[in-house]
């Protein structure tokens, strides 16, 4: 299934040798969205991901992925411009890409990387973040780093690329708090990504996404299109299949388990899970967002933003017509990486409180207000494509879902503690 006509810059952006006609900057990132194609879907229960194809193998972007190296050392900075600031040193003689999204435990609170870095070899930066857990969870004394092997879910990663607040991720784990494992008196990213309880579902989608390293053995396979409960999330294109590859495992395990909460809630409160009611729509709404999608790219607004001292790459933010927006790194020229992100009214609504009234109403002879499943092809799904767009409104399953996964609270409540 190819979406994106091939233009005339094939042989301009993805081939070897330097040459003095490949555009740069802005013109550059623009050249990529008109030359990158879809593969078939790899389906999961809650999560559709689309490989993107680039035309020809290509360049080396030069920089080496933050998952297949130890040459990154973390520290909390003596001098810092905002409270939740990390310091990080490259020790390699490499660059080094750092993602935005990566959780990093230690120190005297847990937290998440807001951006994309590429640092330059042996140098050091400073990079913005922001807590990955609660304020009750502050140490008296710092203990060492570490990476945690689950990237934030893609609502977090938008979140903190775009500038959330400091109790962006706090109010997350605060919804989930009760998914920790019994006697896991932590309230962090960490205690869910790990939490047993999720488990059975996250390795079921892994198993069913098990398709996705078969595809990655293609080099032309540079990144991926994903979708949750049936509502596109954003875009993630690396510089190469190699850098893709390297950082499949962590992407997929923070897309399992923000899934997973969503579906153990929906079992707990018994409500249906918002888009399994009508597996042909879904596919069908979700290819026709990702069409979107891909089309508004072509037409994205790009500028260059100033890069951080000590940073080795170039960054441009993305600004498309219908509330997705991202940025680029690159790096010496060359594509390192790029997140465009897709807005969620789902996940906003779910995670920002709850709403007075649906969007999309149901037919009287449907209404129910027990939680229970509705009769007839009026429910879930089913309404997806009486929205105006990809992501202009609920529907109704979404809605109760927001209505009564809001004000749950399992065993494992507590305060946010920010």
């Amino acid at each position: 299934m190819r979406f994106v006509t091939i233009g005339l810059l094939i042989c301009l952006v993805f081939v070897s040798p330097a040459r003095t006609e490949i555009p740069e900057g802005v013109d550059f990132i623009k050249a990529v969205f008109d030359v990158i194609e879809l593969g078939d879907p790899i389906e999961t229960e809650t999560v559709i991901l689309y490989p993107i194809l680039a035309p020809r193998v290509p360049r080396d972007p030069g920089v080496t992925a933050q998952t297949r190296t130890k040459a990154l050392s973390f520290a909390e900075p003596k001098k810092f411009r905002f409270k939740h600031d990390l310091e990080v040193t490259n020790n390699s003689d490499e660059p080094v890409l750092l993602l935005g999204g990566t959780v990093v435990e230690g120190g005297k609170r847990d937290r998440l990387i807001r951006r994309d870095h590429v640092i330059a070899p042996k140098a050091t930066l400073v990079v913005r973040a922001l807590p990955a857990s609660a304020g009750s969870e502050t140490r008296r004394e710092p203990i060492p780093f570490k990476i945690s092997d689950a990237m934030a879910p893609l609502y977090l990663r938008a979140k903190a690329d775009h500038g959330g607040s400091e109790s962006t991720v706090t109010h997350f784990i605060d919804r989930w708090l009760d998914m920790r494992d019994d006697g896991d008196e932590r309230k962090s990213l960490a205690a869910l990504s790990e939490s047993s309880k999720l488990q059975k579902y996250t390795l079921r989608d892994r198993e069913k996404a098990g398709r996705l390293p078969a595809v990655l053995k293609d080099k032309l396979v540079v990144g991926v299109v994903a979708s949750m409960y049936g509502r596109v999330q954003g875009m993630l294109l690396f510089g190469s299949n190699e850098l893709l590859a390297a950082h499949v495992d962590t992407l997929v395990k923070g897309s399992t388990y923000a899934s997973a909460c969503i579906e153990l809630r929906a079992k707990q409160v018994g409500i249906p899970v918002p888009g399994e009611e009508d597996a042909e729509a879904t596919r069908a709404a979700v290819e026709k967002d990702v069409k979107k999608l891909m089309a508004d790219l072509q037409k994205a607004k790009i500028k260059k933003n100033k890069s951080d001292e000590g940073e080795a790459a170039d960054r441009y933010a993305i600004k498309c017509s219908d509330q997705s927006s991202g940025y680029a790194v690159v790096h010496q020229g060359k594509l390192a990486h790029l997140a465009v992100y897709k807005y969620d009214l789902f996940a906003n609504k779910l995670y920002g409180g709850k709403v007075a009234e649906p969007v999309v109403k149901q037919p009287k002879s449907d209404e129910r207000d027990d939680g229970g499943d509705v009769s007839g092809g009026n429910d879930g799904w089913a309404s997806y494509g009486r929205r105006a767009s990809g992501n202009g409104r609920l529907t109704v399953a979404e809605q109760r879902y927001v209505n009564r996964a809001s004000g749950f609270r399992g065993g494992g409540g507590g305060g946010r503690g920010r």
